[in-house]
């Protein structure tokens, strides 16, 4: 099976989207979801059991599950805002609590946020995450070789 390539998320679509994730019936929780994944670049596993003390101050700093390759990334402050705001079930992770498969916590978090269903866009899907953080990284000049989320290699931001 050829695999179906994700593009980014068109500008205004971002907007609309993060929108959706602001309503008062969402969980903020899911905001802070969200915004982790959108401005890090990390897959949703990765997210779903992203450890407290992997953010020092702006900069969130772990080994990916799925390539086991360091990550460095800085994030804006009010994606760590969102973050330290998050109500932790188990006070080692942001949105985990550790007593599950990560494939069982990272189905859950593609459930919670397909219930907002990411503004109506076409093919919403949550890869599509990495691939706007991918396109914003090009768009300050960051190299490629720096960028490229789909082969096993560090990238730093």
């Amino acid at each position: 099976m050829k695999p179906t390539p994700t593009l980014p998320f068109p500008k205004d679509d971002e907007v609309n989207d993060l929108r959706a994730a602001e309503s008062p019936k969402v969980d903020p929780r899911v905001k802070a979801f969200i915004l982790t994944m959108r401005y890090s670049g990390l897959r949703i596993s990765d997210v779903a059991t992203l450890a407290a003390d992997n953010l020092n101050g702006n900069r969130l700093t772990l080994y990916q599950a799925k390539t086991g390759e360091h990550v460095s990334v800085l994030i804006p402050s009010d994606v760590t805002k969102a973050l330290l705001a998050v109500k932790h079930e188990n006070p080692k992770y942001f949105f985990w609590h550790g007593r599950s498969k990560v494939s069982s916590n990272a189905g859950f978090w593609r459930a919670r946020i397909a219930k907002i269903k990411l503004a109506g866009i076409t093919n919403g899907h949550l890869h599509r995450f990495r691939d706007t953080f991918a396109v914003s990284l090009l768009d300050v000049d960051v190299s490629i070789e720096n960028v490229d989320l789909h082969r096993p290699r560090p990238y730093q931001y």
